[in-house]
């Protein structure tokens, strides 16, 4: 009887720790999402979307007010390393810090994924409605993504809207937690967190009602 009121103890234990944690990263999702929104609904950057070809000295200088946007909205948002935009059309990246040939871009900015241009030039001509992705890097830690595309047209989208986030950064209140195999899933059911534990035992779990993520927590019998 002393084990069942322990075991009850401990997951309702672990219930709030994760509460906790998990409401730190919906929130964290939420203002990213919130930027995202910002970005989209900036209509300075529609309309260069929708003429990417346009070099006239109108459009440069649209483009210089829409890096201003993008470095503000870097700034602004703690979790957030980078901002860019993929013109598919036009074939350069506009991001918070450059404009640039999106060969130049992936190998001053993003070497060190461990993708080659090509994957990652796929994965921008791709269509995304609003997904987060880990991207591995070189060095064994990952990079996580949100990637939106606009103005898709049979199945290619113009130009694909993708932030950077500071993934340590981002994912820090569940890495503290050391007692504990924690898994996050989006929206999608697609897996864009996982701790270094092993075990599955005495699962907690946790839907989220803000950002329809889902959390998982494993530990350890004591």
């Amino acid at each position: 009887a002393v084990m069942g009121i322990i075991r009850e103890q401990t997951y309702t234990l672990n219930q709030n720790t994760l509460n906790i944690a998990a409401s730190a990263i919906d929130y964290q999702v939420q203002s990213a999402e919130m930027t995202a929104a910002e970005i989209i609904a900036n209509e300075k950057l529609a309309s260069l979307i929708k003429a990417q070809q346009d070099t006239s000295p109108a459009a440069e200088y649209k483009i210089v007010e829409i890096q201003n946007t993008l470095r503000m909205a870097v700034s602004r948002n703690g979790i957030i390393d980078a901002i860019y935009v993929y013109m598919n059309e036009g074939d350069y990246v506009l991001s918070n810090t450059t404009k640039a040939k999106p060969e130049f871009y992936f190998e001053n900015e993003l070497s060190s994924l461990a993708m080659s241009v090509q994957e990652w030039k796929k994965i921008m001509t791709q269509p995304h409605v609003k997904d987060y992705a880990t991207w591995e890097n070189q060095n064994g830690s990952s990079t996580m993504v949100l990637m939106i595309s606009q103005n898709i047209y049979e199945n290619a989208p113009k130009a694909t809207i993708c932030i950077v986030f500071n993934t340590a950064k981002f994912w820090q209140v569940m890495n503290e937690k050391k007692d504990m195999q924690i898994e996050v899933y989006d929206m999608r059911n697609e897996k864009v967190y996982w701790g270094n534990g092993k075990t599955r035992a005495n699962p907690v779990v946790l839907a989220s009602q803000n950002i329809g993520w889902r959390y998982e927590a494993y530990i350890e019998d004591a």
